[in-house]
């Protein structure tokens, strides 16, 4: 999250956001292929800074841009979340969410 947000920071010195993180605590380690979810991870949170820094273009200077990413621990496994208060997504690229890159 932090090098999505650091890259960001890079193109736009004054780019700020407000970064909320809730990790649930009982999660330990986790069989995961790091390179694969870490490119995953890596899109959602790029996805999520340029959304915020897109509305901040266009709102009132009363618009705090906010990126959280949570983590929590289910029957079936982990559940990652992460959410911002930016432009949101346009349906044509809801319908196409889940296609592999």
């Amino acid at each position: 999250m932090r090098l999505a947000y650091h890259g960001q920071r890079t193109k736009n010195k004054d780019f700020t956001c407000e970064l909320v993180i809730q990790f649930d605590p009982t999660i330990d380690q986790a069989a995961v292929m790091a390179q694969e979810i870490g490119r995953v991870l890596l899109n959602l949170f790029s996805n999520a800074f340029y959304a915020v820094k897109e509305r901040q273009k266009q709102d009132e200077l009363s618009y705090q841009p906010t990126v959280r990413v949570s983590t929590q621990k289910t029957q079936k496994g982990i559940e990652i979340r992460v959410s911002d208060n930016g432009t949101g997504m346009p349906e044509s690229v809801k319908a196409k969410i889940f296609q592999p890159f």
